[in-house]
């Protein structure tokens, strides 16, 4: 247990401090390290806030320090860093350790989501109805909220990006190396780079087109140089919050109750409000600045699908059973199965 004895102890000393028997009215400390980087709205809406919440609702027993993004370990460690205590509670994803999740990672197969509403109704219902994907996750932490990123977007320096032929022959500048064959079967050039450099790529003509989370239009200022935007929702992340096992198990029954009861389905479903929320104040922010955004229509949208899904699907399968999948198609063709039967935003 990390029982606080002075306010004064510094971080390192708090991590390391040995776990021992709780006692009636200790006061428990933990460390909390988000996903996200700077005022994201899920930190300045959703953490900060529970934070504060927990510790009202503990009587000030229960005390979680609140680290940024990379902060205390890089985000690609921070599920290992849970799963051993270097981090008590951290916000992360499957894909920096995949071979951990391959049934999970099959929810996030292209055009399987709507938006970030859509994403955390289907996520939440995969999580907590299928086995499989439940044991991989709780063999490595305490899961205490799912859901998943909203929107992307196309956003381009010339014409809107309106059908695949529009992007043949452009530059599509993207962050994962995952997007390459997509971006190469809509007939675009995928140009993969580092997130710093994608507001001065697009303004030096490196790039014609932007391939990203649309938050990203206000938050790199990808506004002032990209003035077509598409919002397209080709992809998705399937995102956690869960909590070291050792600190989770110290709890007294009491403490337990009040993480419980603040986190689950309702924090679950809070995160995709708020970023399917604040993405479309992000779409009025550019429109304010003279961007102007471009929706498809469902024809103009399936001409995406249908270009880029022989050569998705191929890869998703190929991907899944070098991850230990026993059954990729099956578990494929459930997840979409799932997405149509999950209430899209609205329902």
């Amino acid at each position: 247990m990390r029982k606080k004895l002075l306010a004064a102890l510094v971080l390192a000393t708090v991590l390391l401090l040995p776990r021992i028997g709780a006692a009636a009215g200790d006061v428990f400390e933990y460390s909390f390290q988000s996903g996200y980087a700077g005022p994201h709205v899920l930190n300045v809406h959703l953490y900060q806030p529970w934070i504060g919440e927990v510790k009202n609702k503990s009587n000030g027993r229960l005390l979680i320090n609140y680290f940024m993004s990379g902060a205390v370990v890089k985000n690609e460690d921070i599920i290992p860093s849970i799963a051993n205590g270097t981090v008590d509670i951290g916000g992360t994803n499957p894909g920096f350790n995949d071979t951990l999740f391959p049934h999970t990672l099959a929810f996030t197969v292209p055009h399987i989501t709507q938006d970030a509403i859509h994403a955390q109704r289907l996520y939440w219902k995969a999580y907590t109805t299928i086995p499989e994907v439940r044991a991989e996750w709780d063999k490595v932490m305490k899961v205490l909220a799912v859901w998943g990123s909203d929107r992307s977007g196309f956003f381009s320096t010339k014409e809107p990006i309106l059908t695949p032929a529009d992007l043949k022959g452009k530059r599509v500048l993207i962050w994962s190396g995952g997007q390459v064959d997509q971006v190469r079967a809509w007939g675009g050039i995928p140009v993969q780079i580092g997130p710093n450099d994608t507001y001065l790529a697009l303004q030096r003509g490196m790039g014609d087109v932007f391939f990203g989370p649309l938050p990203l239009g206000v938050a790199y200022k990808l506004m002032e140089v990209a003035k077509n935007t598409t919002v397209i929702p080709a992809s998705t992340l399937f995102l956690v919050v869960g909590m070291n096992w050792d600190a989770w198990n110290e709890l007294p029954d009491d403490l337990k109750k009040v993480i419980d009861d603040s986190t689950g389905e309702p924090f679950s479903r809070r995160s995709g409000e708020l970023l399917y929320e604040y993405t479309n104040r992000d779409i009025k922010t550019m429109e304010a600045a003279g961007v102007t955004m471009h929706h498809l229509t469902e024809a103009q949208y399936q001409a995406f699908k249908d270009a880029d899904r022989e050569v998705t699907m191929a890869f998703w399968h190929k991907e899944l059973a070098r991850l230990g999948n026993p059954d990729p198609a099956g578990a494929i063709a459930r997840a979409y199965k799932m997405s149509e039967e999950t209430p899209a935003t609205g329902r």
